[in-house]
């Protein structure tokens, strides 16, 4: 594969349209050459200087990738004495039509006027917002949403600090695509319903699926991993590491969702999920109550404190002592079965 087809790479990437095999192809030859690794800083530098500009302008990266392949498998597929002269030729075609296409398209996304752009901040509260195509965003506490004031071009692109939960409205002809600023990362929907959380110093992001799927991208990396509805994905920069589990219950979403719901859920898991919630310390006297299974598929929303330990305790006829601001414990209990 030739220089001007590698361009073509590099603009799919910065775009997000590579698939992970050219991505892949893509780090290879980057790793060749401090001159491959020159061009490709350049050619990111300079699409990084138009972010913040309209694009009117949409070329068919993957057409265009695909008739400079297939020129250069043409000349490879020539007899040897053939190849010797046409070579050069298809070259320079094949350069200069690759290049006049990416700075054609640098010049008029570079010349369009600025898209309005608009953020939310969420502060000390959570708070929703509707965005012009009709997704809905939740935002946590302390996050902030940044987006344009209508969608145009080939996708629907924003940007999130904090955490953040989506219920992205369907647009096939529009992908949407979340850049997240404290890490750098990026996540394309592939279904419709995720969160996406970010710790303050950018050193860990994680993306949980409750419907549909979505395709996620760690610290702005080629790799990607597709999550599936039910399925976490943790990623740490300090190692690197990503660790990948399924959810039994997606109560770490209920500040999004305001109440808990459990169904077959050990009561250990129960009690951390109410002093994560309501912020309390609960201490269970009764050890043989850990593992009962505990089922409040519907709870109400925003109940408070004393109502929820209420549903947890009855059925198993344990009883709730406050021993002091913001604590509890529950003593007796039958034995479940």
């Amino acid at each position: 594969m030739q220089t001007n087809a590698y361009i073509l790479l590099l603009t799919k990437e910065f775009s997000g349209d590579n698939t992970p095999e050219e991505s892949v192809v893509l780090r290879n030859w980057i790793a060749q050459s401090p001159e491959n690794q020159q061009l490709a800083d350049q050619m990111r530098r300079s699409w990084e200087q138009s972010a913040n500009y309209g694009q009117t302008f949409h070329p068919d990266l993957d057409a265009d990738f695909k008739q400079v392949w297939a020129r250069i498998q043409a000349q490879q597929s020539v007899p040897p004495k053939k190849v010797f002269a046409l070579y050069p030729i298809l070259l320079k075609a094949a350069a200069v039509f690759v290049l006049l296409g990416f700075f054609s398209f640098l010049y008029v996304r570079w010349n369009q006027p600025a898209v309005a752009m608009q953020q939310i901040v969420s502060g000390a509260s959570v708070r929703a917002v509707v965005l012009p195509d009709g997704t809905h965003v939740w935002l946590q506490k302390n996050a902030a949403l940044t987006y344009p004031v209508q969608f145009t071009g080939g996708e629907r692109r924003v940007q999130i600090t904090g955490e953040g939960y989506f219920e992205v409205a369907h647009n096939a002809n529009q992908p949407f695509r979340v850049e997240l600023t404290q890490t750098g990362g990026l996540v394309e929907v592939l279904g419709t319903q995720f969160d996406i959380k970010q710790d303050n110093g950018g050193n860990k992001v994680s993306v949980l699926v409750r419907t549909g799927k979505v395709r996620f991208s760690p610290y702005g990396q080629a790799q990607n991993t597709i999550l599936n509805a039910g399925e976490k994905a943790t990623y740490r920069r300090e190692d690197a590491k990503e660790i990948r589990t399924k959810v039994t219950t997606f109560n770490e979403l209920a500040w999004q969702t305001g109440r808990l719901e459990f169904v077959s859920t050990p009561i250990y898991q129960v009690i951390a999920d109410l002093e994560q919630y309501y912020q309390i310390k609960i201490t269970l006297r009764n050890p043989k109550m850990r593992d009962c299974l505990h089922t409040d598929a519907a709870p109400p929303v925003n109940q408070s404190v004393e109502s929820a330990l209420r549903n947890l305790t009855q059925p198993y006829q344990m009883h709730v002592n406050p021993i002091g601001p913001g604590q509890y414990e529950l003593t007796g209990g039958q034995q479940c079965q």
